[in-house]
């Protein structure tokens, strides 16, 4: 079990406590498996992976404790993410931890995707979309996904949205390189890519339209009101095939 399940909600509360932050239920369930890499490593491993300027930045009277133990270690660890998952919160204008805000906070800090890799999402997380894929063909992408999303009959929470603009802006910076002729895209959709806005507007209205479909029969299968983080997640991993060229956070 990990440190940081239910028998040491305490742990997380009081961290969101001490930096003034909330978070979703479903956040601390994120929390919770990204730190189950971390269980059964002893003091000395969690010493080893933890970067020296982590260290550093505890006062040297507290230095000893903070390390002394393997549950020690984890607080502290959970203290920086928590930390710095709240202030990716506050930069996007919102009051509450989702999982995009968490994850955006690790990804965009080296050491931390580092200890944390083997249990990151399979999600593109990007905390800015590309020009060209924000607007093409004189609409915003967002208006285009709007009227898919409507036209598909898709609940989605506000995170899912962002990160499927997130992979459509990955599509569109993919769709121009040599790495988009290794998918089952090119040899099977779009066997003649048009390397201009049209083409890439072209494959994203594809991936979207293909995207969609999956999450509504997933939220039909599993009676769910309005899709989340986790749900996109599990929607990735199941079709990772179709996703796969995507997915390169490291």
């Amino acid at each position: 079990m990990s440190y940081i399940e239910e028998n040491d909600y305490q742990m997380v509360k009081e961290s969101l406590n001490k930096f003034h932050s909330n978070m979703t239920d479903e956040t601390f369930e994120w929390i919770s498996h990204i730190f189950e890499n971390l269980q059964d490593k002893s003091r000395q491993d969690l010493l080893n992976i933890i970067p020296k300027h982590f260290i550093t930045m505890l006062p040297v009277r507290k230095t000893t404790e903070r390390l002394s133990t393997v549950r020690n270690i984890i607080a502290y660890l959970l203290d920086y993410v928590i930390e710095l998952s709240g202030n990716a919160t506050r930069d996007n204008k919102s009051g509450v931890i989702t999982p995009r805000f968490m994850f955006l906070a690790i990804v965009n800090d080296d050491e931390l995707k580092e200890i944390f890799k083997d249990n990151f999402p399979q999600l593109p997380i990007l905390q800015d979309l590309s020009a060209r894929a924000i607007k093409l063909g004189g609409k915003p992408i967002v208006s285009r996904l709007n009227d898919k999303i409507k036209e598909k009959n898709v609940k989605i929470d506000r995170d899912v949205k962002v990160l499927i603009l997130n992979i459509l802006a990955r599509a569109a910076n993919i769709y121009v390189t040599d790495k988009f002729k290794n998918t089952l895209y090119f040899s099977e959709i779009i066997k003649y890519p048009i390397q201009d806005e049209a083409g890439i507007k072209y494959f994203q209205a594809v991936l979207s339209d293909i995207l969609l479909d999956y999450l509504r029969r997933y939220q039909i299968s599993n009676t769910i009101k309005v899709l989340s983080f986790s749900d996109l997640d599990n929607v990735i991993i199941t079709n990772i095939e179709q996703f796969d060229f995507l997915l390169s956070n490291f």
